[in-house]
């Protein structure tokens, strides 16, 4: 089975996908390259958002491609972040609910 695990394709949540239509584009073409699986990983940026900010919007991008995900020809998407590592990270609340969708 193959799994990307880095990839921006919650419709504007940030870089990489600014539409649904876009979505739908790389979903389609993860399907065409094999891809069983996807872990959507917009930017966690610790010194700009708050874990509820990043996970109202990630929950926002998911809602948007809920439909599309539905389809059993698509790959799974699963949620997760791709998380700025830096000074004092390891203190900030709540972000364990940054890990991909039903891990630790």
């Amino acid at each position: 089975m193959l799994i990307d695990f880095h990839a921006h394709i919650l419709p504007m949540a940030d870089h990489g996908c600014d539409s649904l239509a876009t979505a739908r584009r790389q979903l389609h073409l993860m399907r065409q390259a094999g891809i069983a699986a996807v872990v959507a990983t917009p930017h966690f940026y610790p010194h700009r958002h708050t874990v509820e900010q990043f996970l109202a919007r990630q929950n926002r991008g998911m809602q948007l491609i809920s439909d599309m995900t539905e389809a059993p020809e698509t790959p799974t998407v699963l949620a997760g972040a791709e998380v700025l590592v830096c000074s004092g990270l390891e203190r900030m609340d709540g972000l364990e609910q940054l890990c991909i969708w039903q891990t630790n």
